[in-house]
């Protein structure tokens, strides 16, 4: 039987298994950014974008923050970047 924490372990694995979402969470390892920050590094389409960041919301490993028109994003509070390169799913770390 598993419990909810290999539940939430996996659901974040399976998120980040798709290559935009992984890159999303590295730019954001470096700190906050908007829409357009993120699409100047990841050159995907605006919708596509918003898809990925909605999924990475919803799995809480980022959140949004409303500044002025636009939208601010970074990582969930839980998941922690103390040492470079590498960020704490709580579960795992994830190294680049």
């Amino acid at each position: 039987m598993t419990n909810k924490q290999d539940i939430d372990c996996a659901s974040k694995l399976s998120l980040l298994s798709n290559d935009i979402r992984l890159k999303v969470v590295r730019v954001l390892m470096d700190g906050p950014a908007s829409v357009s920050e993120l699409l100047k590094k990841i050159p995907i389409e605006q919708n596509l974008m918003s898809h990925h960041l909605r999924l990475l919301r919803e799995g809480k490993l980022v959140t949004s923050q409303r500044v002025g028109k636009g939208v601010s994003y970074k990582l969930d509070g839980d998941m922690s970047t103390e040492i470079e390169n590498e960020v704490n799913l709580g579960c795992c770390r994830l190294s680049f």
